[in-house]
């Protein structure tokens, strides 16, 4: 479960029910059943869409406040075209900007990219599936091709490989070059999943490996426990 908070602890905005700023997510068991069918069939590609967010309008007015490394950052790519938006506060200098497309890290974007990306594989002939709605699927000569997607990481699996490559030059028409992954062997979510000879094997050592690495502190050692300490034991001469 991922939540967004407020930096300085405050609840975020109250304008949006959370049904409004809420998007779907693919069960784990979703994933699980239909990367059976995939080592069954074999034909299966993961993928991700690059700035996924930005392909969507930012439908509701918003600002967003620029400071440090990306306030710079504007200044150096418009040269002598925004200095004159700069406004200071407490001599910090900062841009005001309005978006115009969905940004990640704000309220309505997942759920903005999540609706794009549903309606573009209804339009396609895609069903979504009333038990998990980040499963979609089709028949496509006389086989079901399904398509599971958490956020921009995308998944899709058919009988007829030539099919599989067909859908992806669709959806990079629409949402741009993305990361393709073919093959039996794939990292998705964080996950290794192996295909062979009809079943598959599910690994997570590299992304543990990765966490590990990334905690910051060494964990190569035991743990004394309460028990090992002796914590219990009955005093008899204590007074009560």
């Amino acid at each position: 479960m991922k939540r967004r908070t407020v930096v300085d602890g405050r609840d975020p905005r109250k304008q949006y029910s959370k049904a409004e700023i809420s998007s779907p997510a693919i069960t784990f068991e979703s994933l699980i059943a239909t990367f059976v069918v995939d080592a069954y069939e074999k034909h299966v590609v993961t993928s991700d869409v690059s700035g996924a967010f930005l392909k969507e309008e930012q439908k509701d007015y918003v600002l967003l406040r620029l400071t440090g490394e990306a306030f710079k950052a504007i200044l150096r790519a418009n040269p002598g075209k925004d200095e004159e938006y700069v406004t200071t506060e407490g001599n910090v200098g900062m841009l005001y900007v309005q978006l115009l497309q969905a940004m990640y890290g704000t309220l309505t974007a997942a759920i903005s990219w999540y609706t794009l990306f549903a309606e573009t594989l209804i339009q396609m002939g895609f069903v979504l599936n009333p038990y998990d709605l980040c499963v979609a699927s089709k028949e496509i000569n006389g086989t079901q091709f399904t398509i599971c997607w958490y956020v921009d990481d995308i998944k899709l699996s058919h009988r007829d490989h030539r099919e599989v490559t067909k859908m992806l030059n669709m959806l990079e028409g629409k949402f741009g070059s993305m990361n393709i992954t073919r093959g039996l062997e794939h990292t998705y979510l964080g996950v290794n999943f192996v295909m062979n000879d009809g079943k598959i094997e599910l690994l997570m050592i590299d992304y543990i490996q990765d966490c590990i690495n990334s905690f910051g502190e060494a964990i190569n050692f035991n743990a004394v426990t309460p028990a090992n300490k002796n914590l219990f034991e009955v005093d008899e001469n204590a007074k009560v």
